[in-house]
């Protein structure tokens, strides 16, 4: 699934929550969130609450939040829960490693968007471009 959708985010954000090894001020997690762009968030699911608690301050608690296990690798599983229910479901499957959280508007699905003139027309069949000549 896309992760930039025209008119409701541009911005993809790679960051983890300071624990054991602090990340820069400048890049807290807190202030990362105040974007409200698509943030992938990894080495944190043993801080999940504490995240969750700061994202939330950025994010309404029904932002889509794909809850990734082991992505890649025979057994990956994900989970797609609203923001507010993310700190459970990785304390309910137990979940401490491997683990990459995506926020994002852009998870919702088609259904529960504005009609698609918001889609990216990078991915539609009328968009030609090099790999889709007309």
């Amino acid at each position: 699934m896309e992760l930039t959708v025209p008119e409701l985010v541009q911005t993809i954000i790679l960051t983890r929550i300071s624990g054991r090894t602090q990340v820069p001020l400048a890049e807290e997690l807190s202030s990362l969130a105040a974007h409200q762009a698509s943030l992938c968030l990894y080495l944190s699911a043993r801080h999940i609450e504490v995240a969750q608690t700061q994202l939330m301050q950025h994010y309404p608690a029904d932002t889509p939040v794909a809850v990734c296990y082991r992505l890649g690798w025979e057994d990956e599983q994900i989970w797609v829960v609203p923001l507010s229910e993310m700190a459970a479901l990785t304390e309910q499957k137990q979940l401490i490693r491997t683990i990459l959280y995506v926020i994002s508007p852009a998870l919702k699905t088609a259904e529960t968007r504005s009609v698609s003139p918001t889609r990216s027309r990078l991915y539609s069949p009328e968009h030609s471009h090099l790999f889709r000549p007309r």
